[in-house]
């Protein structure tokens, strides 16, 4: 199989000093090299298209089931890119990177307004800054799993990446729990629903409370 996994370039020290005195002077990368560094960023492609994405499905299905959608389809996206290895086709890794960013530019989009959304005025300081601490927490996981003396080898790296479909199926388990918005059925004009998930979320006597956002 390709040696994809294993990132390897011809660069030595002398190669880095003759780029940095001479930029012309750049040393070829192999065929495997640069078909990693396409895969790595192709990432981004994916997740620049997902965030365009996540606003009309947001309004569609809502956000609640926007997101648990998107969850469905981040399995599904992590599944193809961890057989990669076993079909022995690494465009299917490529096809795979695609959709994970697609769905990670979606939940980008779509659970940011949630949260805003539920949160009351006073606390939405803290519950904007959840996502990212999120986003930021998950790349260090990610990171320390993907340690040689772990999960980042050439045999277990696709299991590796099978560990992202852990939030992808915590978020469905949890957006089960979870009302949809109330702002968002007031969008809709279904106000009785949006009372019944206001008392969810704030107790009975929510509109004696001057931090939460009615419509």
């Amino acid at each position: 199989w390709i040696d994809i996994a294993k990132f390897n370039t011809n660069f030595s020290s002398t190669d880095w000093a003759n780029v940095c005195s001479d930029p012309n002077n750049m040393p070829d990368l192999t065929e495997a090299t640069k078909f990693w560094s396409l895969c790595v960023s192709i990432f981004a492609v994916g997740a620049m298209f997902g965030s365009f994405m996540g606003a009309p499905l947001a309004d569609y299905l809502g956000r609640k089931w926007g997101l648990f959608t998107n969850a469905i389809f981040g399995i599904i996206s992590v599944i193809i890119c961890a057989c990669c290895r076993k079909s022995d086709n690494v465009y299917l890794f490529l096809a795979g990177r695609i959709l994970v960013g697609i769905n990670a530019g979606i939940n980008c989009s779509i659970a940011p307004v949630y949260n805003i959304e539920i949160a009351p005025l006073n606390q939405r300081g803290r519950f904007g800054t959840l996502f990212q601490l999120g986003v930021t927490g998950g790349s260090v996981l990610s990171n320390i799993f993907g340690l040689k003396w772990l999960l980042g080898t050439n045999d277990l790296w696709p299991y590796l990446i099978l560990l992202g479909m852990f939030p992808s199926v915590l978020q469905i388990v949890l957006v089960v729990l979870v009302p949809e918005s109330p702002l968002y059925l007031d969008n809709l004009k279904k106000y009785d629903d949006a009372d019944k998930n206001r008392i969810k979320l704030y107790g009975a006597n929510y509109k004696d409370d001057p931090n939460i956002v009615i419509n």
